[in-house]
């Protein structure tokens, strides 16, 4: 089984909590924040920066076996995480059609799924590596030539059109 990076080096996360414990001082003083939103905050860009620093492709698994390394929580929690993320999925993806944030949603449902089990961080890493080679794909297309454009848009073209009629079959037929 690999290995995954761990945790963020111990410096640079005491450079990070001091520098929060710096801008705390400031907010507490105006009354805008309690420490618990510092708190979560920190959290947060740790979270980030972890997730930053893996590798694409390997990013969820890592997160994965982070989350269950440091198991604090309580089974109904993950419970409720794998509820919460694929109703979030489910939802935003039957509101995709509809204006709003739409598929980045369903993504994020998918991450705090992702969280959870090791079977849907392994695919959120593989559609990201398919993604990523696609949109190098279609980047490369559209910088070739005229005709490469042409390509892009017509098959972006067509792409919504078949939604287009998707969404007019499910609903109004």
């Amino acid at each position: 089984m690999r290995r995954y990076g761990g945790p963020l080096p111990v410096a640079r996360r005491t450079a990070t909590t001091a520098k929060l414990r710096s801008i705390a001082r400031v907010v507490l003083a105006k009354g805008t924040m309690t420490v618990h939103h510092l708190i979560m905050m920190d959290r947060l860009k740790t979270n980030l920066d972890e997730f930053k620093e893996s590798e694409p492709g390997e990013r969820f698994q890592d997160r994965y076996h982070r989350r269950r390394e440091n198991e604090k929580g309580h089974v109904v929690l993950r419970v409720f995480n794998i509820i919460f993320g694929s109703v979030l999925a489910l939802g935003s993806l039957a509101l995709a059609p509809l204006p709003g944030p739409g598929i980045l949603t369903v993504f994020l449902g998918l991450a705090i799924v992702a969280g959870e089990l090791l079977y849907a961080a392994r695919f959120l890493d593989w559609a990201e590596v398919t993604l990523r080679r696609f949109g190098r794909f279609v980047r490369g297309m559209w910088r070739s030539s005229i005709g490469g454009k042409a390509l892009v848009t017509l098959g972006a073209a067509v792409l919504a059109a078949g939604l287009g009629y998707a969404v007019y079959y499910f609903l109004f037929t």
